[in-house]
């Protein structure tokens, strides 16, 4: 077992409070579970992966670029880029040899325990991610906007609404797990 139970335990803690279905893989010390959404793209899968002294966050779209499109993955590469350098917390990422999209969050927890705040940004964020930026990947994937009019137009939209990325999980999130076998490719 490579990973802190301690922080695991937190984690789990903070899932049973929220009232969240989800998986939890103690050999690998993965934590997965789905997340409805309110945007274009309605749900996304959440993966968790406790490290002795970090846990990293990942939320995958459902739906990905063709890798065989060359054309298209430079587009959606170059969206990420952008969209990526006003974001404070985590980051978009591309799988180049699948075309897989997802965002990501880092929390490192050397010698402290993360508090409830610190995971309700951690697991929400990347919810409010893709709810603020699911129409411009999928505008990029459909060919809808060039990658830069997709992130102006989800920033905008941001910028005139803001919402509520509150931690309270929608009924969906309370009574479905995923059960797919995917892998997450660490290097």
């Amino acid at each position: 077992m490579n990973y802190s139970e301690e922080l695991a335990n937190v984690i789990k803690d903070y899932l049973d409070e929220k009232d969240m279905l989800y998986d939890f893989n103690d050999k690998l010390g993965r934590f997965r579970f789905r997340m409805s959404l309110e945007g274009r793209i309605k749900d996304i899968s959440h993966i968790i992966f406790v490290k002795s002294n970090l846990y990293l966050v990942y939320a995958i779209a459902p739906l990905g670029v063709d890798p065989e499109d060359k054309k298209a993955m430079s587009e959606m590469a170059e969206f990420i880029c952008r969209a990526n350098y006003g974001l404070n917390i985590g980051n978009f990422e591309m799988d180049f040899y699948d075309g897989e999209i997802r965002f990501k969050i880092c929390v490192d927890c050397d010698n402290t325990t993360p508090t409830r705040e610190i995971l309700c940004n951690s697991i929400f964020c990347p919810a409010a991610m893709y709810e603020i930026y699911g129409s411009g990947i999928l505008d990029v994937i459909i060919g809808k906007r060039s990658p830069k009019e997709a992130v102006e137009k989800c920033e905008e939209a941001a910028d005139d609404n803001p919402g509520d990325f509150s931690d309270e999980p929608q009924e969906d999130d309370r009574d479905f797990t995923d059960d797919s076998d995917k892998t997450i490719k660490l290097t």
